[in-house]
């Protein structure tokens, strides 16, 4: 380790660069500089600050915030939690069960190996699930998406998740191996209480809480209110058609 200002008996306070002990668990807190952390082998917990910083969890079930900055979080071996903060942000969990939040900024989330669940956050982002069957929720801007191998979800709440002019893109949907659309969080119909389930149709909007599939945009379409206008769209590249298996209602 170097540049090593303070410590406590389970924190550390690093002004550029800090290895954290194999055996046991340490928290590990950067400074306003662009610092590199490494949690060694326990479970810890790693807090880039300010700066554009470099955080790598190592072996265990780690937690790295990236706070303001763009950095670059990778999370290695275990189960671990990443969040990128401000700034746009790089995020890897490599192996495990991971939890990868990008927040605000245009950010790029990597699940790789294991059953990932992936927030782009506010921006746009991309979001590449890798092995297993991942969650991948867009949220906010104009995100492209990738679920790659296993039985994805691809999953939105609301309509602004991907809004008319920042909808967003899943490049490699495939229903035949268990990939879905969901839409089961999301209200169908503003004008009535509690959460209304959609209804898929084969065109133009006759009421509220209905989606169809354009084939001449590659887009599923969804409107929420009784205006026959869309309120969000999907964009599914290189998907010719869609029926109600592919979707989560």
């Amino acid at each position: 380790m170097s540049n090593l200002c303070s410590t406590t008996a389970d924190s550390f306070f690093a002004t550029n660069r800090m290895t954290g002990n194999a055996a046991s668990r340490r928290e590990i807190i950067g400074s306003d500089d662009a610092d590199d952390l490494y949690g060694g082998g326990s479970n810890d917990q790693l807090y880039g600050a300010l700066g554009d910083d470099a955080l790598t969890g190592g072996e265990g079930n780690d937690m790295l915030w990236g706070g303001d900055g763009n950095d670059v979080l990778t999370g290695d071996d275990g189960n671990d939690a990443l969040m990128g903060g401000n700034g746009d942000d790089v995020l890897t969990a490599n192996y495990g069960n991971d939890l990868l939040r990008g927040e605000a900024g245009g950010d790029f989330l990597y699940g790789q190996d294991g059953n990932d669940a992936l927030w782009g956050g506010s921006g746009d982002d991309a979001l590449y699930g890798g092995l297993g069957d991942d969650k991948l929720y867009g949220e906010k801007g104009g995100d492209t998406l990738f679920g790659e191998d296993g039985a994805d979800r691809f999953i939105y709440k609301k309509p602004s998740d991907t809004a008319l002019n920042t909808m967003d893109a899943i490049f490699d949907f495939d229903a035949a191996t268990g990939d879905r659309i969901d839409l089961a969080k999301m209200d169908a119909n503003a004008a009535k209480a509690g959460n209304q389930a959609f209804k898929l149709v084969d065109g133009a909007f006759s009421a509220a809480g209905q989606v169809y599939f354009d084939s001449s945009t590659q887009a599923l379409y969804g409107s929420n209110d009784a205006d026959g206008a869309a309120e969000f769209a999907i964009q599914l590249i290189g998907v010719a058609g869609m029926d109600a298996s592919a979707l989560i209602l």
